[in-house]
């Protein structure tokens, strides 16, 4: 079965699903009104506090990832300021997803946006900075499984050779990587981040400087020696009080010495052990530390969370939370269904680094297994302002580019600085001129054997 190249995207084909059934399936741009997209947010925020006063089911937590070992690999990285090479080795490598968005002047750290790092640049995670602190990750892959298997049709619209593809993957791809949102009036101009300055990051970071943020932090599967449950948290009739569960109800929790397990507390003490966190609460930053500051960090972020970090009546200054580790898919309200699970939620430790691999579209990424039919490159071979995804920016990239001039498709809307495609997405184009830098080598073995991208 062959796929047809436009403009420089393939229809993607999925399993299980037919020919005849992509072509009846209808396409239409996600409802961004502000009084839908709101209403679904707003009504997401009581139920995903709820989560951990409420004895979920295994089959709720086999959701969850875990992070098994991995052989080691050594690479030449840039130093975080871009100019220095240094060389790197990760014990454990990781690969990591979420969705990120532009913000003026920029979206990365101290103003340097995330698109212009080099391959492998390094950036240490820090309170201090435009990125606000901990960056939430989903490992790779999780988010492209989680939309087919939960929206098969979802799957089929991502397709970017659609009118809405890109608006789609935004909307069916948001609560699935890393955080369930990156923006306040998706319909809007406001600059903290509408859903057309969204896209997706890639980083590759060492397994021990990530944890959950969950009342079981562990990452590492669990064995005989570390009692990590799998990163499943214990529940428990009679808790006590906190300050995000006051009156002491049955809840989640963390381990305790002596109440629980040797293996099972250890596992989480050392999780946490090297913990560095931030939460900004009426515009101060406050930093937590160790297993202690774990604790803290919990209990702030939910109420930071569920009570909202401003004054600002906007849903948007909360977040659905549930500190058992994974991301509520909040967009299942819109047709009454119950509410669903999304990926593994996974933050970055403060003061530890990852290594920027790239930045793509959503749905380029989301939508898998494009076909190198015509010369087109998969995925990961590609880069900013490749719009035909042959692996070269050049001059039928700027045809592409003048056919889609003064439209809204992100797919096109290089530079996120604005709404619609235009001359600040030109000038991206021809900064990037010529071949893309191709996928690193020395990741070569996070990639799997049957698939031409990770």
């Amino acid at each position: 079965m062959s796929t047809k190249k436009i403009h420089g995207y393939s229809p993607v084909l999925f399993c299980l699903i037919t020919t005849a059934a992509m072509a009846q399936v209808d396409c239409p741009a996600p409802n961004w009104s502000t009084p839908i997209w709101l209403d679904r947010y707003a009504r997401s925020i009581d139920p995903s506090e709820a989560v951990h006063f409420n004895q979920q089911t295994r089959e709720f937590f086999d959701q969850l990832r875990v992070v098994p070992d991995h052989e080691s690999i050594t690479f030449e990285g840039w130093a975080e300021n871009g100019i220095e090479r240094e060389t790197v080795t990760l014990e454990n490598p990781v690969l990591v997803a979420t969705w990120t968005f532009t913000q003026s002047p920029a979206s990365g750290p101290n103003g340097v946006a995330w698109e212009t790092y080099k391959t492998l640049q390094r950036y240490n995670c820090n309170g201090n900075d435009n990125v606000g602190g901990n960056i939430w990750f989903t490992l790779h892959g999780n988010a492209v499984n989680l939309i087919r298997d939960r929206y098969p049709d979802g799957t089929i619209c991502l397709d970017p050779a659609k009118s809405a593809g890109c608006q789609n993957a935004i909307y069916y791809g948001v609560p699935t990587v890393g955080v369930p949102y990156g923006f306040n009036d998706p319909d809007g101009d406001d600059p903290s981040g509408p859903w057309w300055r969204q896209f997706i990051m890639l980083a590759v970071v060492e397994r021990d400087s990530l944890i959950r943020p969950s009342y079981n932090p562990t990452v590492i599967p669990n064995t005989t020696r570390h009692g990590t449950r799998d990163g499943v948290p214990i529940w428990d009739l009679e808790p006590g009080p906190s300050p995000t569960n006051p009156d002491g109800r049955p809840s989640y929790r963390l381990a305790r010495e002596g109440v629980d397990p040797d293996d099972v507390f250890m596992a989480q003490y050392e999780a946490a052990s090297d913990f560095v966190g931030y939460v900004t609460w009426q515009g101060k930053p406050q930093e937590y530390r160790g297993w202690e500051g774990l604790a803290l960090w919990l209990d702030a972020w939910g109420l930071n969370s569920w009570d909202g970090a401003d004054t600002s009546g906007s849903p948007y200054s909360k977040f659905p939370y549930t500190k058992v580790g994974l991301t509520w898919g909040w967009q299942n309200l819109a047709d009454g269904e119950p509410l669903g699970t999304a990926c593994s939620e996974f933050i970055l430790k403060g003061e530890k680094p990852i290594y920027v691999i790239g930045t793509w579209e959503g749905a380029q990424y989301l939508n898998a297994n494009q076909s190198d039919e015509d010369g087109m490159q998969p995925w990961c071979e590609t880069c900013g302002g490749d719009l035909n995804m042959d692996g070269v920016v050049d001059g039928l990239d700027v045809g592409v580019l003048l056919v889609h001039w003064g439209g809204e498709n992100p797919c096109y809307n290089i530079s996120k600085m604005n709404r619609t495609v235009g001359a600040d997405d030109l000038g991206l184009l021809f900064a990037n001129w010529g071949p893309c830098e191709r996928w690193p080598e020395a990741l070569n073995s996070l990639k799997p054997a049957d698939q031409p991208c990770p």
